[in-house]
């Protein structure tokens, strides 16, 4: 490992085991963050959530018909329709910090997501699970707004109360697209809609389930019934709570803090460590995640606070992907990555 170093006019960069970025920017930097930043700033305010992770593999259609796959930090909009495939299953976190895990082959439709603490007005959550089960946590909306939380099914609608619960749809409650190409669950004590309040209470379709309390309900018109036990498919559900998932959530939604870029060597460590040498002598070791900056002169070398945007949000490929002729050039732009164009090189 100490026989692979990389010389640069600034500083030599000593590589054990990595993926890193390394640039040399004069005043091109400074002038593409300032570009990101207004580009990424313009578009936050319509990301309602972003799959936090995706196990398997997980599709967007918005409400243009544009489809696309998505990873984890992958943005959501409103009219998305969320797909999963047969052993996968994703994790969703809203601007209200509430949560969503959704199973396999499961189809899940983002209908309204509007937030605000202060204003009741201005805050609606309404959801669709059109097939499929889901694990969803409330957040703020849910607790400062209750009425304004709704998730529909073609069989009953779900309230909140501050709640976390699970539900399971299939059958005739299940909205049927062939283009969705979504298998069908069978469930052992009969298709429908089941669902299971896990913490504080839900409205199951005006029938209030309490905490560890479960009900099914065969279609529209069929009563509500609260069962005596809990549906052991509920009991047996291998996709995690999301609460369980650990996420700093305050940087989901946030806007890029504007950043200097001064002229210099900008290095970022993808995984593995790097030592970054200047000069003088002075050496900062980096890890995954970590980023570090040396000085065209080659006399200052320092860790950086955060991953530089210029390099967050490059287009450019890694030299590993498996076919890098074809890549979607939009994919790790901030809230554009919902345009479906792919750029062949």
């Amino acid at each position: 490992p100490d026989g692979y170093k990389l010389r640069t006019s600034v500083a030599t960069i000593g590589i054990r085991g990595t993926e890193f970025d390394a640039r040399l920017c004069q005043d091109d930097c400074a002038e593409e963050n300032s570009r990101l930043e207004k580009l990424h700033d313009k578009k936050i305010d319509n990301v309602v959530a972003r799959a936090v992770f995706v196990r398997g593999g997980l599709t967007a259609i918005s409400n243009r018909d544009i489809k696309r796959s998505l990873k984890a930090g992958g943005a959501l909009f409103e009219g998305d329709t969320l797909i999963t495939k047969p052993r996968s299953y994703a994790i969703i976190i809203f601007r209200d910090k509430s949560r969503i895990s959704l199973q396999a082959n499961t189809v899940f439709r983002i209908d309204e997501m509007k937030f605000s603490e202060k204003s009741e007005e201005k805050s609606s959550a309404l959801f669709s699970l059109l097939r499929g089960g889901l694990r969803a946590v409330t957040g703020l909306l849910g607790k400062l707004h209750p009425k304004k939380y709704s998730m529909r099914t073609s069989v009953a609608t779900i309230g909140i109360r501050g709640t976390g619960y699970d539900l399971m749809c299939t059958g005739e409650c299940a909205v049927i697209d062939k283009d969705m190409k979504v298998p069908e669950t069978k469930l052992p004590g009969g298709n429908g809609l089941y669902g299971y309040a896990w913490h504080k209470t839900i409205d199951f379709g005006g029938q209030v389930l309490t905490e560890n309390q479960a009900a099914f309900k065969m279609n529209k018109t069929a009563k509500t019934k609260v069962l005596p036990y809990i549906p052991q498919f509920f009991k047996d559900n291998k996709v995690p709570r999301p609460d369980s998932f650990d996420v700093d959530e305050t940087t989901l939604f946030s806007k890029i803090k504007s950043e200097e870029a001064p002229p210099g060597l900008y290095v970022s460590v993808t995984h593995g460590n790097v030592t970054l040498k200047n000069k003088t002598g002075q050496q900062v070791a980096l890890k995954a995640g970590q980023s570090g900056y040396t000085d065209v002169l080659g006399r200052q070398a320092k860790h950086l606070p955060g991953l530089p945007a210029f390099q967050k949000f490059d287009i450019y490929p890694l030299p590993d992907v498996a076919n890098p002729a074809s890549i979607n050039l939009n994919s790790k732009l901030p809230g554009v990555n919902d345009s479906g164009l792919v750029c062949e090189i």
